[in-house]
């Protein structure tokens, strides 16, 4: 056995794996250990040696060619506010707003204490021109302050330093003069035009806080990470999976490229499938223990957030319009006396104590709870039996939280709690669909996550989609996502460029190139360094591009990476056209100009390819397993269930029925059917009959 690829990916509740040998799937589940992700991470591996028949995980390691770890350390530090305290050196004038034109810094608190905020005495000219160099004096005389306020990281980010950086890294030569590596004193230093060298300065600035704030607990949990890979025999890089829908080398990886990481792992494998079938419009929903993370995939393309928010923080770098909220299997519930109504999330039970069900202390009913107490999830068959869940505590929790002080009883209660829940998820999706003027009957539905296909006919109802996808490894997809993904960095730089004046293409096809071939260097040099021949590396140029009469540039892809005449920015130029019509911004600019050159580079990684299987009969008699009465409107007390992994290629189920998998619960309800496709995915739609 040879060449198996593994992906991990940590959530709120569990963790996930998706391990394959190019012939076979295993998926993993285990408990992460918000402590420390690495434990959990460990533990995965473990699961998927004895998942192989492996005598040790050492010797299963050997035969691991590719290995992606998708983190949510970055996200949890930010959820618990346990970051590192950032202390930050601006411009002299700057200081109040951090750049932002108007009000006050876009930083929460938590993130940055305005104590924290210093300024420096220095100039550089819109043109670019140093025309006042920052004193030592002064910059120690500020650090001193920031040092005395409890700041463990510097952030210096200067105005103008995307057009000249020299004052920026002479602050940072200075700090390090007098605070060297080899003390213990010694400062990380982060200069933001270094971190990233784009004109929007706030966005700029923000970016670099956030990267501070998480940098030391996410390098420790990664390296960690790596240490005990390389300790158990495994001699590869470990992959660190990037919000931008590649991996890279841990050394070569940047805390805030993992923000959010987990989301866009989901997100990249419903891309895969969206492209396998042939689908144009696509919403993704993962909902899993914590949240439920939405994506829309429009006219076979991703969509980047025009908004560009990174844990609610106006960034300056593209990000991927993936929302999520916090709703999902462990979402506390609990009543809202003034309206007499039941409220879900957005707080979490987490995975200890976890749902009251779960029998670990927990004593507040969540969305899961309500599932055990409707009989929608079999207490003695979940997760394939290897947890045991308690009913009567999940019965008692609704009972005293909700039932009593609605006048309900449990079950009207527990069917409360999910009408809620599945209302808010729906509203969720519907406001993404309303912003860019799409409705839900011409998308289908892409469900996963632990919940994902325990709640995906109700959301469907909802919206009235046509179509809902599920997969046999819907509970694991974002591992599965991971282990879509290619090994990714992306460069990027400022270059202000004419692009058209007076609806005329006037580029400078030298000075385009010159930028584009400087960044190639860096990438060659970066992929060399993590073991990549040249000639491995594909290429992909975005562009930021605004005109005088936008409110804000908008990102494009350049139909060729290197361009050789008029005729090539001439399509550029219709590109953003076409994008600006989409976005439906008003009259048409005549001067317009390039701003921000993003060259991605990326070398194709080793992937498990899905082959389609014979349509056989559509009999499921074969995958049945029990009776049972399940609660609620239009449920029965004779609902059939499934075994889920019996069902084969053709087989089709009618609502309504339960079908019950390893680690997960499909809940079809009356008037839907789920079919098992070539592929052995899970097709759900209006029932026939």
């Amino acid at each position: 056995m040879a060449n198996i690829i593994v992906g991990i990916d940590t959530g709120g509740t569990f963790t996930d794996g998706f391990l394959s040998d190019g012939t076979r799937i295993e998926r993993i589940k285990v408990d992460t250990t918000p402590h420390d992700l690495t434990v959990c991470f460990m533990n995965c591996l473990e699961e998927g040696a004895r998942a192989f028949g492996f005598k040790d995980l050492r010797s299963f390691l050997k035969e691991v060619q590719v290995l992606r770890f998708s983190s949510t350390t970055s996200t949890n530090i930010l959820a618990q506010r346990i970051g590192d305290k950032v202390g930050v050196l601006v411009t002299k004038g700057f200081e109040d707003g951090l750049y932002k034109k108007e009000g006050g810094t876009c930083l929460p608190e938590f993130l940055l204490i305005p104590d924290l905020i210093e300024t420096i005495q220095e100039e550089v000219t819109p043109a670019g021109e140093v025309t006042k160099t920052p004193n030592d004096a002064d910059i120690m005389e500020k650090l001193k302050r920031l040092l005395d306020y409890g700041a463990r990281i510097i952030v210096i980010s200067l105005h103008n330093a995307h057009l000249n950086h020299q004052n920026e890294m002479r602050v940072k030569e200075i700090i390090g003069t007098y605070y060297p590596k080899h003390y213990l004193g010694s400062l990380p230093v982060i200069p933001a035009s270094k971190f990233c060298n784009h004109p929007d300065e706030a966005g700029r600035t923000n970016l670099a806080v956030l990267d501070a704030y998480v940098h030391r607990k996410v390098s420790g949990t990664l390296y960690h990470a790596e240490d005990l890979l390389r300790e158990s025999g495994y001699r590869r890089p470990l992959l660190a999976v990037n919000s931008s829908g590649g991996c890279s080398g841990v050394a070569k990886t940047r805390a805030a490229d993992i923000i959010g990481s987990s989301p866009t792992a989901g997100y990249m494998g419903a891309v895969y499938w969206a492209k396998k079938y042939g689908l144009p419009n696509v919403i993704t929903i993962d909902i899993g223990g914590t949240s439920i993370d939405i994506g829309l995939i429009v006219g076979g393309e991703t969509l980047y957030s025009e908004e560009r928010n990174l844990f609610d923080t106006p960034v300056a770098t593209p990000v991927w319009e993936v929302s999520s909220i916090g709703l999902g299997g462990g979402s506390i519930a609990k009543v809202n006396l003034k309206t007499k109504s039941v409220e879900v999330g957005p707080e979490s039970a987490g995975a200890l104590p976890g749902p009251a069900c779960y029998d670990l202390g927990g004593e507040n009913p969540t969305v899961t709870d309500a599932d055990v107490v409707l009989k929608r999830i079999d207490p003695e068959y979940f997760l394939g039996g290897k947890r045991k869940l308690n009913a009567d505590r999940a019965r008692e929790a609704i009972l005293t939280v909700v039932a009593n002080p609605l006048g309900l009883d449990v079950e009207g209660a527990a069917i409360a709690i999910l009408d809620k829940a599945n209302e808010l998820m729906a509203a969720e999706i519907k406001n993404m669909l309303d912003k860019i003027g799409k409705s839900p009957i011409d998308f289908v539905l892409f469900a996963f996550g632990g919940a994902g296909a325990t709640h995906c006919c109700d959301i469907g109802e909802r919206l009235g989609v046509p179509r809902i996808y599920t997969f046999p490894f819907s509970s694991t997809f974002g591992a599965f996502g991971t282990s879509m993904m290619d090994l990714m960095h992306i460069y990027m730089c400022y270059k202000s460029l004419p692009l058209a004046m007076g609806g005329n293409a006037v580029l400078d096809i030298e000075a385009f190139n010159d930028v584009v071939k400087k960044e190639q260097e860096n990438a060659l040099r970066d992929m060399q360094g993590e073991g990549f021949k040249g000639e491995d590396i594909k290429w992909k140029l975005e562009l930021e591009i605004k005109g005088e009469l936008d409110r804000r540039s908008i990102l494009i892809t350049s139909p060729k990476v290197l361009i050789d005449n008029l005729a090539d920015a001439q399509a550029i130029l219709e590109n953003y056209e076409q994008e600006r019509s989409k976005l439906r911004h008003g009259k048409a600019n005549r001067n317009i100009q390039i701003e921000v050159f993003y060259l991605t580079s990326y070398c194709p990684l080793f992937k498990y390819e899905f082959q389609r299987q014979i349509i056989g009969d559509a009999d499921p008699s074969h995958a049945l397993k029990t009776e049972r009465a399940v609660l609620g409107t239009s449920w029965s007390l004779a609902t059939k269930v499934y075994t889920k992994e019996l069902l084969k290629c053709g087989n089709v189920v009618f609502g309504p029925a339960i079908l019950e998998s390893s680690d997960t619960t499909y809940v079809i309800p009356k008037g839907w059917q789920f079919s098992v496709d070539e592929y052995l995915n899970g097709v759900i739609g209006r029932s026939k009959i």
